[in-house]
């Protein structure tokens, strides 16, 4: 008996004071030490999870300074390495649409990116970055209309075709757009929940335990610090599942959707007497035997696009065959980024292409 007192005597008098001491710490200085594991390498690498990323991009300072790091740097337009139209001088201007890819990432320095590249090779055109790590054909479609057009540039391109696929890929069983901004299913989830009379009542909740000292009695911080800081990586819950065993009608819908997107950007642009081409993008799905399952896949899709319109459409893939199977690699970071090398070459096979 004396044994289980003593051992509770331990406990009020030094572990249980610890533990509050602990949740009285993350209280006063929670945002600072939640900041920084959920923006832990936030800049290029992962979706941000902003209104604004889906349909546009985040324009706050403070959003901005938290995003923008050693590599990678946006300005409130949105312009990789912050330079803008400003800075075209006497040359004719142009824009550089597209995901993660036009965006530069891979490379060692934000002049590594597709459009520094070809301010370099040539002095007819000043390129702005307009990639946007994650987007796909439809969010360029809007860019294009939103903000591009107003600048009245001679010319613009997209460096496009990756994340159109693989997030369709990815969602064949997913009863959503296919075209639908990447991570579209995590945003509609949480609109699904706030109908819902059990987030408003976990909302509240949350809020009281969150913002006065009765969320410490009830070890708030700590339990959200050790269990809640994954709580983006579920499945969603909301959206309905479909059966999508029919490749072919898959690749059929998606070729659709990203044609229509395409189609409508060029016609737009000529409306605004703008050059508009569409570049395929090289990636090694589409040069490694290793990724058979979904060779195929790529592969029809990029070639019924072509065999479409093949005046303002454009395969990037094809000048990377000439390569050998180990140079090619070696120009790429991953799947579908470039390292300098390969950027610098993607540039002069773009600069070629246009000049015919």
């Amino acid at each position: 008996m004396k044994k289980i007192f003593g051992w509770l005597f331990i406990f009020l008098i030094i572990f249980l004071p610890a533990i509050y001491a602990v949740e009285l710490y993350f209280f006063m200085s929670r945002d600072d030490l939640f900041k920084e594991k959920v923006y832990d390498d936030v800049t290029t690498k992962q979706q941000y999870l902003h209104p604004y990323y889906y349909f546009s991009f985040p324009t706050d300072k403070k959003i901005l300074n938290e995003l923008n790091g050693e590599y990678t740097w946006v300005d409130e337009r949105g312009f990789g390495g912050g330079i803008g139209p400003e800075k075209k001088g006497n040359r004719k201007l142009a824009f550089v649409l597209g995901g993660s890819t036009a965006f530069g990432q891979g490379g060692s320095r934000p002049e590594s990116a597709i459009s520094f590249q070809l301010n370099k090779i040539q002095n007819e055109y000043f390129f702005i970055n307009a990639g946007v790590p994650s987007w796909n054909t439809f969010q360029e479609l809007l860019r294009l209309l939103k903000q591009v057009i107003a600048y009245k540039p001679s010319l613009v391109i997209s460096l496009t075709g990756y994340n159109d696929i693989i997030d369709a890929y990815a969602r064949r069983d997913l009863d959503i757009p296919f075209d639908a901004p990447d991570s579209y299913e995590h945003l509609y989830n949480w609109v699904e929940r706030i109908r819902s009379d059990e987030f408003r009542f976990n909302a509240i909740k949350n809020h009281i335990e969150k913002n006065t000292l009765w969320g410490t009695l009830t070890f708030y911080n700590l339990r959200h610090y050790f269990f809640n800081l994954k709580e983006n990586e579920f499945r969603p819950k909301y959206v309905k599942e479909r059966d999508y065993n029919d490749y072919d009608t898959l690749e059929r819908e998606l070729t659709n959707l990203m044609h229509h997107n395409l189609e409508l950007m060029n016609k737009v642009s000529k409306t605004e007497g703008i050059t508009y081409k569409a570049f395929l993008q090289p990636h090694l799905y589409l040069h490694d035997s290793l990724y058979t399952d979904n060779y195929n896949f790529y592969k029809n899709i990029y070639e019924t696009l072509l065999s479409r319109d093949s005046t303002f459409i454009y395969d990037l893939t094809r000048p990377f065959n000439n390569l050998k199977k180990n140079n090619i690699e070696d120009l790429f970071v991953g799947d579908v980024h470039l390292n300098d090398d390969g950027y610098r070459l993607l540039a002069q096979k773009i600069w070629k292409k246009l000049n015919k």
